[in-house]
C-alpha cells in the first residue's frame, strides 16, 4: 500500500520553492541589464555626402583648467528696517515749472536799466555837486558848466547820457556854481494870429500865442486904430483867448505888444512888437420901423 504525503509537507515544499524563484528572478534580470549595458550594441548611421559639401574640422573643446582660489566667503548683513509710516504725511516739495513763452512782437516786462557803468570810477578832480532839476538834460548841464555832455556822463560814470531823473547828484567840473538869472531874455515871435493876417472875426473869439522868454508874467497890449489901448496880463504861460466882438470894436488895423515882466510886474526884456492884424467893421443891426397905430375915426 502507498502512503501518502501529508498535506502540510506539501505546502511548505510549494512555499519554499516559490521563495526560491521570487530570489532567484531579480537577480537574474540585474545580471542581464549590466551585461546589456556594457556591450554597447553598435548602431550604423547611413549618411550620404554631397560632393560639393564640406565638412568642418572638429574643433576640441577647451580644456578648462580648475582655479586653486577659493572665493571668500559671503557676507551677511542685517536687513533694513522699513520705517513705520507716521501719522501726518509729510508734502513732498515738488519743483516749479517755469514756462518762458517769446512771442514775436509782444515785449514783456523790461529789466530796469542800469543807471551807472559798472567798474567805472568817476572824475576825482571834479568836486561840485549838481542835482538834477526838472526839465534838465545831460546837454544843459554840460553847457552851463563849460563841458560836453560826453565828458560829463563818462565823468560820472553814465551807462546813457540820455537817461537821468530829477534829483541826482552829478558832478560837475569848476570851482563853482554858475550865476544863473532869472530871466533868460530872447527875441519874441508872434505865432498866432498870423502878423499882417486879415483873418479876424468880427464876431467871436481870438487867440494870442507867442514864443519867448519865460517870465513870471507877461503883459499883452492892443493898440486899436483909435489909439485906444485894450491891455491885459497873464501868468506864467505864453497864451490867451479874447472875445474879438467885446475888446475890439473897432474895425481897421490893430497892433499888438508883448511885454515880458518879472515878479514885481517891472520889464524884464524887451517887448516883442508891433505885431498886426486887420478886423472888418461890425455890421450894424438895423432897427425895426413900427408903424403907426391905426385911429379910429370919431362917428359923426
Amino acid at each position: 500500500m502507498k502512503k501518502l504525503i501529508p498535506g502540510w509537507l506539501v505546502t511548505l515544499f510549494l512555499m519554499l520553492l516559490s521563495l526560491g524563484i521570487g530570489l532567484l528572478l531579480p537577480r537574474l534580470n540585474l545580471e542581464n541589464f549590466l551585461q546589456d549595458a556594457a556591450t554597447p550594441t553598435p548602431q550604423v548611421l547611413n549618411v550620404t555626402l554631397t560632393p560639393t559639401e564640406t565638412l568642418l574640422p572638429r574643433t576640441p573643446l577647451a580644456t578648462l583648467t580648475p582655479s586653486k582660489t577659493l572665493l571668500p566667503p559671503p557676507t551677511f548683513e542685517p536687513p533694513t528696517g522699513t520705517p513705520a509710516p507716521t501719522a501726518s504725511p509729510t508734502a513732498t516739495p515738488t519743483r516749479p515749472i517755469v514756462v518762458e513763452v517769446n512771442i514775436p512782437g509782444i515785449r514783456g516786462a523790461e529789466s530796469p536799466t542800469p543807471t551807472t557803468t559798472p567798474g567805472c570810477a568817476k572824475n576825482p578832480a571834479w568836486k561840485l555837486v549838481y542835482e538834477v532839476r526838472f526839465n534838465d538834460t545831460v546837454s544843459s548841464i554840460a553847457a552851463a558848466f563849460g563841458t560836453d555832455a560826453f565828458t560829463l556822463a563818462q565823468g560820472n560814470c553814465l551807462a546813457d547820457a540820455n537817461l537821468i531823473r530829477e534829483g541826482q547828484r552829478l558832478l560837475v567840473p569848476g570851482d563853482a556854481f554858475p550865476v544863473t538869472p532869472e530871466i533868460v531874455c530872447e527875441p519874441i515871435e508872434a505865432l498866432q494870429p498870423l502878423n499882417n493876417t486879415r483873418e479876424i472875426p468880427n464876431e467871436g473869439r481870438i487867440t494870442f500865442n507867442w514864443r519867448g522868454p519865460r517870465t513870471p508874467y507877461t503883459l499883452l497890449r492892443v493898440i486899436q486904430p483909435s489909439g485906444a489901448v485894450w491891455e491885459e496880463t497873464v501868468e506864467l504861460r505864453q497864451n490867451q483867448t479874447v472875445d474879438t466882438y467885446e475888446a475890439f470894436k473897432e474895425a481897421g488895423w490893430h497892433e499888438w505888444w508883448v511885454l515880458p515882466l518879472n515878479g514885481g510886474f517891472q520889464q524884464a526884456c524887451v517887448e516883442g512888437g508891433p505885431f498886426f492884424f486887420y478886423k472888418e467893421e461890425v455890421a450894424a443891426t438895423p432897427t425895426p420901423t413900427l408903424e403907426p397905430t391905426p385911429t379910429l375915426a370919431a362917428r359923426p
